[in-house]
């Protein structure tokens, strides 16, 4: 829209003096889904549009303004598209093209997972629009390529589903999780005075540095078991090491609780051979965690480490209270 905007005033300044095109402008809103009940794809669009009020699309051409006749007696129009590559501060330089999704049954299937997830995602972490695809290609200046054919990517103003072949189960879960974690990221960064308050907590310095060079040999030695990268994460520990292993429940525990005693100090729960890289990866892995655990269960885990429950508590607050999702 805001291309169509800039374009007409272009036009307004450059016409005639006497020349009247405003009474042939014929300017909608294209993200409103008008219905067709001749057209049951249209049709579906419009009632998920009319209950959630999100856009769903299947092009990336989503309509165009009749400006005025040229020189010719022709019409002349302005189509609006959706661009991917719009960022709120500017443009992301990536160019995308997109296999679009043109069968009617894999239209109609797509959208009943989109129902889904927007049926099961609390309403202010909603997409604005959603465009879905079979494939998602992107190429930045370098001319590296990102290719997605199943999965998604959410931008500023557009989420793109990629659907080549219907999500599996466990894929939908991953996806979805992670979509409305990201939704909840942009929304948690309009409290920055609180999110101050989580960045302070941990010192500056114990960021991005080995865990070996911040505590002691014995300590650092809690934090060799396990998988090369340190998956402090139970769900992986214990889906791993007792169901795939065998390992006993108790000695699981036993060694995971050890990890949490070197790291939960430092207002940390999660890291590799080293303590989270950025202040962004660690708040990642804490919304992490409180979308795989009610508070209860993480207190539980982390209720003796009073800067691990510092930030929690920080994050609850704007989550619940702020925002208004329940964990």
């Amino acid at each position: 829209m805001k291309k169509i905007l800039y374009i007409l005033f272009l036009v307004s300044l450059f016409s005639c003096e006497k020349e009247d095109i405003t009474p042939n402008l014929e300017i909608e809103d294209f993200y409103v889904i008008k219905d067709n009940p001749n057209d049951t794809v249209q049709h579906r669009r419009c009632e998920l549009y009319e209950k959630y009020k999100v856009s769903i699309f299947f092009n990336d051409t989503i309509g165009k303004v009749y400006i005025k006749d040229d020189f010719n007696g022709n019409p002349y129009y302005i189509t609006e598209t959706l661009d991917l590559s719009w960022t709120f501060s500017g443009s992301d330089n990536i160019r995308y093209k997109y296999d679009y999704m043109l069968d009617k049954d894999s239209q109609l299937k797509a959208l009943e997972t989109v129902e889904k997830y927007l049926s099961e995602s609390p309403e202010i972490l909603h997409p604005f629009s959603i465009f879905i695809v079979n494939e998602l290609i992107g190429e930045n200046k370098a001319g590296e390529i990102e290719n997605i054919e199943t999965g998604f990517k959410s931008m500023y103003r557009t989420t793109v589903f990629a659907m080549k072949r219907e999500w599996e189960d466990a894929e939908y879960k991953s996806f979805t999780s992670e979509l409305t974690q990201i939704m909840l990221k942009r929304k948690i960064g309009n409290y920055e005075n609180l999110m101050g308050s989580f960045n302070d907590v941990s010192k500056n310095s114990w960021y991005n540095v080995s865990w070996g060079d911040l505590v002691p040999e014995e300590e650092y030695g809690k934090l060799k078991w396990g998988s090369a990268g340190w998956l402090l994460d139970l769900d992986d520990y214990y889906d791993y090491y007792v169901n795939v292993l065998g390992y006993e429940m108790e000695y699981v525990d036993k060694k995971v609780n050890g990890m949490r005693s070197v790291v939960g100090p430092f207002g940390f729960i999660g890291g590799s051979i080293y303590t989270p890289r950025t202040k962004e990866d660690d708040k990642d892995m804490y919304l992490s965690q409180m979308f795989k655990f009610t508070k209860e269960e993480f207190e539980d885990m982390w209720g003796q480490y009073p800067l691990v429950m510092k930030k929690y508590n920080i994050l609850y607050k704007v989550i619940s209270e702020k925002i208004g999702i329940e964990l």
